[in-house]
């Protein structure tokens, strides 16, 4: 069965999705739209008739697709967001946090900051760093704490902290993202001729979102803070985006409920245009305007 990218409709119900994934299943290796890391994003929102963007919503008609290719195959980015100015106790720059912490690595000519940050333990490199739930000024925050010592910017912090998410912020970030239902997407890649193609593995549909578990997973370092600041091919200094992820095993402890969409059959009570967000142990849902409410990631 062939597909052509330009014939693609809009996706309007469950069904329909899961029909077009079964059609880009059978089309087999599909050879990347784009070089580069974004090549498996840009391929699979061609496929499934979607438009591109950087909101951190939901797309508008469409479904938003993400990558976690660069860093880890294991790891799946939740949201991306930068600390806010008042909870930084350094400049959030890669300059900033090698002079401060001294770099994790080297790219392209210069030094680079690629570190995850867990919860339940400190990194074992020489920034030992590690995520703190706290409360600052009254709020809940998660910060990001070190036992090195450095050259603290902001006197409302303490000494330990390298910069803090307030809670409250992170939750809605996150609930206004994903708390419908979330796709995630598994392709295999391989290398032909010089350009990349991708091959759909599988994909999954989770409801049932939980903002109490979010948090409680943080502190089981089951999610963790990604921070990765590069380098361009020319040496340039890049932010790749500070990132929330979680491990793709661990998923559905965010979420009530998981379906596989090229197996089994779409359960009637699935709804990700109504969802109900779960704050214990409980899930439900039911019917579908699929392609402004669910999210999409994809895992190599």
């Amino acid at each position: 069965m062939s597909m052509m990218v330009g014939e693609m409709t809009e996706i309007k119900s469950l069904a329909e999705l899961k029909q077009r994934l079964l059609e880009i299943k059978e089309m087999g290796w599909i050879p990347s739209k784009r070089r580069h890391d974004t090549g498996i994003g840009k391929t699979f929102e061609d496929l499934l008739g979607i438009k591109e963007n950087n909101i951190q919503l939901p797309d508008i008609g469409g479904i938003e697709v993400k990558s976690s290719r660069s860093y880890t195959s294991s790891l799946v980015t939740l949201i991306t967001f930068e600390p806010p100015r008042e909870y930084r106790n350094v400049g959030w720059t890669l300059e900033c946090l090698v002079n401060n912490f001294e770099k994790t690595g080297d790219e392209n000519g210069g030094p680079v900051f690629h570190i995850t940050v867990y919860a339940h333990k400190y990194t074992s490199n020489t920034q030992q760093f590690k995520l703190d739930i706290r409360e600052i000024d009254g709020k809940k925050v998660v910060c990001v704490v070190t036992k090195k010592k450095f050259n603290p910017a902001n006197p409302k912090l303490p000494n330990d902290v390298v910069v803090c998410y307030p809670v409250e912020e992170i939750l809605n970030r996150i609930a206004r993202k994903l708390s419908g239902c979330l796709l995630v997407i598994e392709a295999e890649t391989r290398r032909r001729e010089g350009s990349e193609e991708f091959r759909l593995k599988s994909a999954k549909l989770y409801s049932g979102f939980s903002a109490e578990r979010f948090i409680e997973l943080v502190k089981e370092g089951k999610i963790v803070l990604d921070i990765r600041f590069g380098r361009y091919p020319d040496g340039r200094p890049h932010n790749h985006g500070t990132a929330w992820r979680i491990r793709k095993r661990d998923i559905l402890e965010l979420y009530a409920r998981e379906i596989d969409l090229l197996g089994e059959k779409i359960p009637e009570d699935i709804d990700c245009e109504k969802p109900i967000i779960l704050e214990k142990d409980r899930h439900r849902g039911g019917t579908k305007k699929i392609t402004d409410y669910i999210p999409l990631l994809l895992l190599l």
